[in-house]
């Protein structure tokens, strides 16, 4: 279906998706894609960088390191079940907190649209809150706020199954988004480290397991 749907053979997409150069996830040994991802991704593959975008491309040829994203102070290990409302509520409350965003509604805002278009929960526990789109000058600086939710909650995960972790993606331009967004999904597709994510209790652990996950990548 992906592959039609970027008129590409079944082997070429295969193979972008083992090099991760398309937002892609493994579930029980196959390839799953999220048409939303595809969309964004094919929408930044079509678009001409502006000068300063281009430059800060050049900057991001190695690979998006995903604990150098996560912040202590953007971490909240008590969110509690509920509504996606509810639970992007409590992810975006450390934001407010550390003063790392002030236009909370707006932001909960765009969470909610991009969710009412799709499921951002990845599978193996974990969902990834993100925007339709970056957001221009919403935030200082890319970042990803961790939630974990011990008792685990509803959030429509592709596999039905119950969500524990949330990487919610900050960013305000199209190249980090994109590359945050696929890395995310490359580490979803880790049942082992997920795992790990799930049981995290504290900032050093999850900076720990995101650091090993892109050792062993």
């Amino acid at each position: 279906e992906v592959a039609e749907y970027l008129q590409l053979n079944e082997r070429t997409v295969l193979k972008m998706a083992q090099k991760n150069e398309i937002p892609s996830t493994k579930v029980v040994n196959q390839w799953r894609f999220m048409r939303s991802l595809i969309n964004e991704w094919l929408m930044y593959k079509m678009k001409t960088l502006p000068p300063h975008l281009d430059k800060e491309n050049e900057t991001l040829k190695k690979e998006i390191k995903l604990h150098k994203l996560v912040r202590p102070e953007l971490m909240n290990f008590d969110v509690v079940p509920g509504d996606k409302m509810k639970i992007l509520g409590q992810l975006t409350f450390p934001m407010i907190q550390s003063k790392f965003l002030t236009r909370r509604k707006y932001f909960l805002d765009r969470l909610i649209e991009r969710e009412n278009m799709m499921t951002t929960g990845l599978g193996n526990g974990v969902a990834v809150p993100h925007p339709r789109q970056p957001i221009p000058n919403l935030f200082p600086e890319s970042a990803i706020a961790i939630g974990i939710c011990k008792e685990g909650t509803d959030f429509d995960a592709d596999d039905g199954k119950t969500v524990y972790a949330f990487l919610t993606v900050c960013s305000s331009d199209d190249v980090h988004h994109l590359r945050i967004l696929a890395r995310i999904a490359k580490f979803a597709s880790d049942k082992s480290a997920t795992k790990k994510l799930i049981k995290a209790r504290i900032p050093e652990e999850i900076i720990d397991i995101l650091k090993e996950s892109c050792k062993n990548r």
